[in-house]
């Protein structure tokens, strides 16, 4: 269980932490999502975001940012304190408002988290859903929002088989990491993140890490569709909120 700490477009640096044992003793038997969850996990105790608190909760991830200007590539590396050797993925977006982003990995060459379209009866519209791949493996990593049955908090990571690209049903095996919003809102198109990242124990540490930057790289692209940096003309901008909005809210 990691803590992603409070963090806007500005943060150039953040340390994520492991907060198992203060999350597991909050939240206890408390159903996932519930309002009482969300409640508690609002008020739980949490580490602070950079490397420098005192407390005894060590830091299993840094996060470097740089190019944080208007118009400016975006660069920075997630490393990781759990593994040994520690593993370090590069991220990238060549432009602030790139579709794209590379996830770079010693061992992988490159994948990316992109915004893909998806098909409706009658209009084409972006939904927030984000994927990326990984070389060598046919299938496809896909965070998912689903509104009306689990919530406007939350994100699941699901990893789909190429056998199976279009089929609805994901079952447990399938989910890779969960990412659930701390605060209450409407949805998750706001202007800063905050939150927890549940993952699978036993996980391969340099998978781990590639899940962890994507869930960082899809953050920062939540916070482009509340459009507070978004310096494009109005009628692109306008069109932008349009499909978060119907996307977040339950069309998908």
């Amino acid at each position: 269980m990691l803590y992603i700490p409070c963090h806007n477009d500005g943060a150039a640096h953040l340390a994520i932490r492991d907060i198992s044992s203060q999350y597991a003793a909050a939240t206890g038997k408390l159903a996932f999502g519930s309002s009482q969850y969300v409640v508690v996990l609002g008020l739980m105790l949490k580490p602070r975001s950079d490397a420098t608190d005192s407390t005894s909760v060590p830091v299993s991830y840094e996060v470097d940012l740089n190019g944080l200007g208007d118009g400016e590539p975006i660069v920075g590396s997630v490393r990781s304190h759990a593994a040994s050797p520690a593993r370090e993925v590069k991220l990238q977006s060549h432009h602030l408002y790139d579709n794209e982003w590379n996830l770079r990995h010693g061992y992988y060459p490159r994948s990316y988290i992109s915004r893909p379209l998806l098909g409706h009866p009658r209009w084409h519209l972006q939904t927030p859903y984000f994927s990326f791949r990984i070389p060598d493996d046919s299938s496809t990593f896909e965070w998912q929002i689903h509104p009306s049955q689990q919530g406007r908090m939350r994100y699941t990571l699901v990893r789909r088989a190429a056998s199976d690209q279009q089929q609805q049903q994901v079952s447990d095996s399938d989910i890779q990491a969960i990412y659930y919003h701390i605060g209450v809102g409407t949805s998750l198109s706001l202007s800063y993140s905050e939150g927890v990242l549940l993952l699978p124990t036993g996980q391969d540490s340099v998978r781990e890490s590639l899940v962890v930057a994507s869930a960082l790289a899809m953050l920062r692209r939540l916070r482009e569709l509340h459009g507070g940096n978004d310096k494009r003309g109005t009628g692109t901008k306008k069109k932008s909120r349009l499909g978060a909005m119907k996307g977040l809210f339950g069309k998908e």
